[in-house]
């Protein structure tokens, strides 16, 4: 299959700094998008509206609030703070927007079989088809312990096992690939220890943890498959990466890193 793929790690709130950076290229740049996390909802944003929407959408975030809504006392009986459901509303509201002018294929993993699930647009052809991608979408962003799908507590963020589909678009013919990603794409990152307003230092301590799995997921998921990619370009922070914390979904962070997204210099690995 000859075309370019663009794929797309996951990476929380930092996926405003993917946004910026795809806010360089035009949908037509593309013949398929995959996405984990934060990643397939750029996708799903770039495919259905464009790339004016998807900055669009970013910009009008104001809160970790408008991603996950807080379980409130059913915290009891469920296993994280938050579910998922202002998420899956909005990628539900994107998908019913129009048509995937890209194909964009996304993550998930499911914790109960240990095994990472892939979703497609190409699988929409009516409302109940759509409503379960809008599901995949939400799901492949959905940290657990932090957050959850009230309706199945097995799917979570596609990032724990694959947080760089890139096999999965090689898998589909594609090896020219534009890699974007809100972690260094080379070897040596640390995750700093980020505490934002609202979140505790045991949790700010837990995301690092996890910010370290996203890492070494895509460095070493480039490092991996890079010689058998005909061409490979990576847009990724330095390593002094100074985005932030995944989980600040405040305007003047959003802001701050779709204007570095939209400064980024890509690297050529191949």
């Amino acid at each position: 299959m000859a075309g370019k793929a663009l794929v797309i790690s996951g990476g929380g709130s930092l996926g405003s700094y993917e946004a910026g950076v795809i806010s360089q290229f035009n949908r037509g740049d593309f013949d398929a998008v995959y996405g984990t996390s934060a990643g397939a909802l750029n996708g799903v944003l770039l495919s259905y509206l464009g790339v004016a929407g998807m900055l669009a959408r970013w910009k009008a975030i104001n809160s970790i609030n408008d991603i996950f809504q807080f379980n409130d006392l059913s915290i009891f009986r469920l296993p994280a703070l938050y579910n998922n459901s202002p998420l899956k509303a909005m990628a539900l509201e994107v998908l019913t927007a129009g048509s995937p002018t890209l194909p964009v294929t996304v993550a998930v993993t499911d914790l109960r079989q240990g095994t990472t699930v892939y979703s497609s647009s190409s699988s929409v052809v009516d409302a109940a088809s759509r409503a379960a991608f809008a599901t995949a979408v939400a799901d492949s962003a959905t940290i657990p312990g932090l957050a959850c799908d009230v309706d199945n507590l097995d799917l979570v963020d596609g990032g724990i096992m694959v947080n760089l589909p890139m096999q999965r678009a090689i898998d589909d013919g594609y090896t020219d690939l534009v890699i974007v990603s809100p972690y260094p794409c080379q070897q040596g990152f640390e995750p700093v220890l980020n505490v934002v307003g609202g979140i505790s230092g045991d949790l700010a301590t837990a995301m690092r943890v996890l910010d370290l799995v996203y890492y070494t997921g895509v460095w070493s998921t480039v490092r991996a498959l890079a010689p058998v990619c005909t061409s490979l370009v990576c847009y990724s922070p330095p390593l002094d990466n100074q985005l932030g914390s995944s989980l600040d979904f405040s305007p003047s962070t959003i802001a701050r890193n779709l204007a570095l997204g939209s400064a980024a210099v890509p690297v050529t690995i191949v």
